[in-house]
């Protein structure tokens, strides 16, 4: 009784009845053992892996072969192990496999050794590694492969490439692979576009696509080699006995693969094109102008914005040139600073360049604006060609006001001086005395002398109070400044600026503008034209535009500032939500 009751206290313990299981299995094994070797594969590409299985027939609980041999012509990205036991019709059978996943280091037939476990051996196999093409790399049977392709394999100097690549997965990602930047000597390449997904059907197979874009821009002539990028990661694979995903085995197989590299040819510019001439290549260009009002009823006095902007399809903004300056008699102008923007489009990317300036005549009559011109290549036909914009005359009519007139600066010679336009004032020359007018009495000199007496006492007792209190008040200075601390915050920065919006403060709005932009933008001196076209507004381009104008004009007049409130309010909700989307374009495999 004593003796049944231990034996059913000791199957009541699990690992107990686990061993004692194993025992009586062991006990009605076989003593040899067998060693065999398969592979999922005898033929892949160059970058792609391959699952190398070593099976033992027999129950091993400890040791392993020495994968050692392996390593003379593959990688082992990774090694696992399983035991199995089954029990069929009464028969017992068992055995240990190794699954090792292996990438060849080079093409060609390539053989995985015989290995060796206690006294038996296992059997070679030749394995063919195909050398990846320019065009292909991993074959499209692969469940996990990559292309690459270039928008141009040929460029003239200063243009810019896109580079795509796309990820072929037939399979779930086991975690977040690892996939390498494409690199190249004398370029510069930069991420513009990631995790673009769609799905195909491929051979019949459904296949997931992940599309990542990156933006070359080469900084010399010559061929160039861009590197091939290499994803690193593990697939979930399938469960071999086909259960529920509740119950089913979670298993996994890591990768590696890579793209092929790449060949770009970046011509200089041609011999034919014009010494001193700023290089400018282009598949397209146009020259376009664009006015604040209208110049038919510009009159003098008046204040008028005049927009030219460059548009160059297939090139970088950075290589338009500043257009040639604008001088005029009867004319004063006041140029703002150049607003540059690249926009890419599909595979191809637009410069444009934008160059503002402020016109204010000063002479009613006929004045002419001279054409602008600008050479540049165009890379379709390799041809030179110059775009213009045509001159224009404009009528400037009679304002009600007086035209301001610039005044030359008058030279003074340390010997000379400048004549008087008054003819009753003579020059006087060193040891001359003459009278000039009237003799001065006695009591107009007095008169004088005691006029002047008061003023000097008035002058020093204003110049003590002055001292006495900036010394009283040392804050006082503090508070009169439009500049803030470089610790204020962006938001106490743009209340400032809707304050002095809504309070009419036309001498301190610029500057708290730069003040606000700068802190929102974060970047350093940028001035007020930067800030607007940062923000990317149309109407609060115009709204400052038409302030600017109403500020230049010498027709001086009360400005209203406040319609900037809803416009700056509405600029600086839309500037957020563009940041918050970029901040969330962060690159992801997995979905």
């Amino acid at each position: 009784m004593v003796k049944q009751h231990s034996i059913r206290h000791l199957m009541q313990q699990p690992a107990l009845a686990m061993a004692l299981l194993i025992l009586l299995i062991m006990g009605s094994l076989p003593a040899w053992a067998s060693l065999s070797a398969t592979v999922d594969r005898n033929e892949i590409t160059e970058g792609e892996a391959l699952v190398y299985t070593l099976r033992s027939d027999g129950l091993t609980l400890r040791g392993s072969p020495d994968f050692a041999p392996l390593e003379k012509d593959f990688d082992i990205l990774g090694t696992s192990r399983s035991n199995q036991i089954r029990m069929i019709n009464g028969e017992n059978a068992s055995w240990v496999e190794w699954n090792i996943t292996l990438m060849p280091k080079r093409e060609g037939t390539l053989t995985l050794p015989a290995l060796t476990f206690g006294d038996s051996t296992s059997n070679p196999i030749q394995i063919k590694v195909h050398k990846t093409s320019a065009q292909q790399g991993a074959t499209a049977s692969s469940p996990v492969y990559m292309r690459s392709s270039l928008s141009a394999e040929t460029l003239w100097e200063g243009q810019e490439a896109v580079l795509t690549l796309k990820i072929f997965t037939r399979a779930d990602f086991a975690d977040n692979p690892d996939l390498s930047s494409p690199q190249a000597e004398g370029a510069i390449i930069k991420l513009i576009s990631n995790d673009k997904r769609e799905e195909r059907i491929i051979n019949g197979v459904r296949y997931q696509v992940i599309s990542l874009e990156y933006l070359v821009t080469p900084t010399r002539a010559g061929e160039l080699r861009i590197s091939g990028q290499v994803l690193t990661g593990a697939l979930v694979e399938d469960d071999p006995y086909g259960r529920p995903s509740l119950l089913r085995m979670t298993r996994s197989r890591p990768f590696r693969i890579s793209s092929p590299e790449m060949l770009l040819t970046v011509n200089p510019p041609p011999e034919n094109w014009p010494a001193g001439t700023p290089w400018l290549p282009a598949e397209s260009l146009s020259l376009s102008e664009s006015w604040s009002s209208n110049p038919a009823q510009l009159k003098t006095g008046d204040s008028i914005t005049r927009t030219i902007t460059v548009t160059a399809e297939g090139t970088n903004s950075a290589l338009i040139p500043p257009l040639p300056a604008l001088n005029l008699n009867g004319v004063n102008s006041y140029p703002d600073q150049p607003a540059t923007d690249n926009r890419l489009s599909g595979t191809q990317t637009t410069g444009i360049r934008s160059e503002s300036v402020a016109l204010v005549p000063t002479q009613a009559g006929e004045i002419t604006l001279p054409a602008v011109e600008l050479t540049w290549f165009n890379t379709k036909t390799g041809q030179i060609e110059i775009s213009t914009l045509a001159a224009q005359t404009l009528n400037i009519a009679a304002g009600s006001q007086p035209a301001v007139q610039p005044q030359a600066p008058v030279a003074v010679s340390p010997t000379t001086t400048t004549p008087s336009s008054n003819a009753s004032e003579q020059t006087l020359q060193s040891g001359d005395l003459q009278t000039i007018g009237e003799p001065v009495s006695e009591n107009s000199l007095f008169i004088w002398q005691a006029a002047t007496a008061v003023f000097a006492l008035l002058w020093l007792l204003t110049l003590a109070y002055v001292v006495r209190l900036k010394r009283g008040s040392p804050s006082l200075t503090k508070t009169t400044k439009t500049s803030f601390p470089s610790h204020t915050s962006e938001s106490e920065l743009f209340k400032a600026l809707i304050n002095a919006c809504q309070n009419n403060e036309a001498a301190i709005l610029e500057q708290r503008l730069v003040s606000w932009g700068t802190e929102l933008i974060g970047k350093e001196s940028l001035t007020s034209s930067e800030v607007i076209s940062t923000l990317n507004s149309d109407e609060l381009s115009k709204g400052w535009n038409l302030l600017l104008s109403q500020r230049y004009s010498t027709e001086k007049s009360a400005l209203d500032t406040t319609p900037l409130v809803n416009l700056l309010t509405e600029a600086r909700k839309q500037w957020f939500n563009q940041q918050s989307e970029k901040s969330n374009n962060t690159l992801r495999i997995n979905p």
